[in-house]
């Protein structure tokens, strides 16, 4: 007789970022989860739930439905790996449950199933370039003084470069800073203190600039988009109401049926695309209430729901109106969540978004 069982296949290597999707384009309800490094290996798993697969024995699991081979598993476990691109464990096929495998942990984010990104060891790295000042080098101390009101710890080194063909002796500064807006801070005291054209600053991988019209705000956006992998435009994205609702759920998606961004649509197409969203939520009987996300200056807004979905049901009905990414409120902290990828960002307090932006 088959007993009923969970079980995880159990790899080497990195944690994969498109392995949460892929199941899903398969049909395969799984959770991923990644190992925590006991022994100084990492890894992660796949856990597929008890209705999709059973067991004769401990190690012995074959698909529940009998007209699905043994080698489709197989040949799921080997796709798997193909994607990471690690080594898989072929033998690792075990009955898994969550306390006889303390070393599996669940993801960071509440009631979500997206695959949360691991935690990198250490901090960032900005790399700032602050050149001549007055034609001369800066003063070191006065450099120290100043970027030590910002960050803590940090190195100074002469820096020889050329700007415009020109010779620009001046100092590269080395800061390690978890929060990414004190050095976007910094980069433009820098500017104005030393009469620079621009502050130059390598940061993940890429070649920033701060300059006069492309202030902190936007360079904190810059580094931002670049440490999570989303458009700036959404960490800068400020929320407008006609009317405070009721009660505010605890939990509520914000959705929008506009012109993702990057994109470019008629007034027309948006206001039919916002009609539809309107008429599914009604469909689907869930509160809702409207909502406009717009930019800082107010230049560019577009209308959106909130809705009582959690972040699944959220990002399926995103990627329904074609939309890259969905915000998702979990008590007052707001995050950004890809409708395509299984990647999110933080975003802080929803309510500091809403603050004075009550529609007259």
């Amino acid at each position: 007789m088959n007993i009923s069982l969970d079980c995880c296949l159990f790899y080497s290597g990195n944690l994969p970022e498109g392995i949460d999707a892929w199941c899903k384009l398969r049909g395969i309800k799984a959770k991923v989860y990644a190992l925590v490094d006991g022994g100084g290996e990492c890894g992660f798993a796949v856990e597929f739930p008890n209705n999709e697969w059973c067991s004769t024995a401990r190690g012995q699991f074959q698909p529940r439905d009998p007209n699905c081979p043994m080698s489709e598993m197989l040949s799921l476990v080997a796709e798997i790996g193909a994607i990471a691109d690690v080594g898989v464990k072929l033998g690792s096929v075990l009955p898994c449950h969550e306390k006889e495998h303390p070393c599996l942990r669940k993801p960071l984010v509440k009631n979500m199933s997206v695959l949360t990104p691991p935690s990198l060891p250490g901090l960032p790295i900005y790399t700032l370039r602050l050149g001549a000042f007055n034609g001369s080098r800066p003063a070191q101390s006065e450099v120290a003084v100043l970027v030590g009101s910002h960050a803590q710890s940090f190195s100074l080194t002469p820096c020889d470069g050329f700007f415009g063909g020109v010779f620009d002796p001046g100092w590269s500064i080395m800061v390690a800073h978890e929060e990414h807006e004190k050095i976007a801070g910094l980069a433009e005291a820098l500017r104005q203190r030393f009469a620079q054209e621009g502050i130059g600053i390598e940061a993940y991988g890429r070649y920033l600039r701060c300059r006069a019209g492309h202030g902190p705000a936007a360079l904190a956006a810059e580094f931002w988009g670049l440490r999570y992998g989303f458009h700036p435009a959404y960490s800068q994205t400020r929320f407008c109401i006609e009317s405070h609702p009721a009660e505010w759920p605890e939990d509520f998606a914000i959705i929008t049926a506009c012109a993702t961004t990057g994109e470019d649509w008629t007034a027309d197409r948006n206001r039919e695309a916002d009609e539809q969203l309107r008429r599914s939520l009604l469909d689907r009987g869930v509160w809702h209430h409207r909502i406009t996300g717009a930019s800082p200056d107010g230049q560019h807004a577009e209308p959106g729901w909130a809705a009582s979905f959690g972040p699944d049901e959220a990002k399926e009905l995103g990627s329904v109106f074609s939309q890259d990414a969905i915000y998702f409120v979990g008590g007052d902290a707001l995050s950004v969540l890809s409708c395509i990828e299984n990647r999110y960002a933080p975003l802080g307090s929803f309510r500091d978004r809403l603050k004075n932006e009550i529609k007259a």
